[in-house]
């Protein structure tokens, strides 16, 4: 069964309810492939929450780790052309 969801799935968007009822993509991952029974994965985008505000809600900053898809030629071949500074390492301010 892990073999087929290695195999099936590429991108995995992770969404979370935040502290103050928020919900927010906290993960962007792409699945790799398998190693023995683990299925291997590495983000590409991760919000770091830093804290909580004086109302409740989390504070935190979305970033960019660096690491391009290996799927993006698959992509691309269908057409959706991303620019290549969008996976460059950086902090996205939100």
């Amino acid at each position: 069964l892990r073999q087929q969801v290695a195999s099936a799935l590429q991108i995995i968007v992770q969404a979370q309810r935040l502290p103050g009822g928020k919900r927010r993509v906290v993960r962007v991952s792409e699945i790799t492939g398998m190693e023995g029974e683990q299925i291997q994965m590495h983000d590409i985008f991760a919000f770091e929450q830093k804290g909580v505000d004086a109302d409740g809600n989390a504070l935190g900053r979305f970033t960019a780790t660096g690491i391009r898809p290996k799927c993006m030629e698959r992509i691309e071949n269908r057409g959706r052309h991303l620019p290549e500074t969008l996976f460059e390492q950086r902090v996205i301010e939100s």
